[in-house]
């Protein structure tokens, strides 16, 4: 009876939903199929934006939940777009609510990686990506400059850029053999 008298609990949608969250990602990791835990996250943090729409707990939970469901096209050979689209779209909005963004750029950064290596291997045109990547993992330098992941990333988006544009046999921008200030 608690369970159902909180169904209109903001907390209740967010604890639930990074359970499920937690278990799909150790469900993923040990190789086996989560995605109805991922529903079942999605479904909770959909819930909660229902229930309060600036709730940058629940556009984060969300979409961290679309980006492991993109990663999972990925690897079964579909397109993830429409899901890291819809990802970016509620991390963006996270982290300009998020009392601590850092995080949240974190994983729009890796994101943002993620994604245009995967479509940059598919022969497109991704320099904006990886732009904004380098732009993302730079904002979290800046923000955590004692935190290494950042600089890693950073250092990692442009390295694969650069390869990428080696490989089709285009010029590769200074800027990206600078190092991070």
């Amino acid at each position: 009876r608690g369970i159902a008298a909180d169904r209109g609990y903001l907390p209740f949608h967010l604890l639930r939903g990074y359970q499920h969250l937690g278990l799909a990602e150790e469900e993923a990791r040990g190789g086996r199929d989560a995605d109805a835990r991922h529903a079942a996250a999605l479904d909770d943090f959909s819930t909660a934006l229902a229930i309060d729409p600036d709730s940058w707990e629940a556009r984060f939970g969300r979409g961290v939940v679309r980006m492991n469901l993109g990663v999972g096209r990925i690897e079964s050979g579909q397109s993830p777009d429409e899901l890291y689209q819809a990802a970016l779209e509620d991390l963006d909005a996270a982290a300009a609510r998020a009392p601590e963004p850092a995080a949240v750029w974190k994983h729009s950064a890796g994101l943002r990686l993620n994604w245009a290596t995967a479509r940059g291997r598919k022969g497109e045109d991704v320099a904006a990506l990886f732009e904004q990547a380098v732009a993302s993992f730079a904002r979290v330098a800046e923000l955590r400059p004692e935190d290494e992941q950042p600089w890693i990333g950073c250092g990692l988006a442009r390295a694969n850029w650069a390869a990428m544009l080696l490989e089709r046999e285009k010029p590769v921008p200074e800027e990206l053999f600078v190092a991070a200030e």
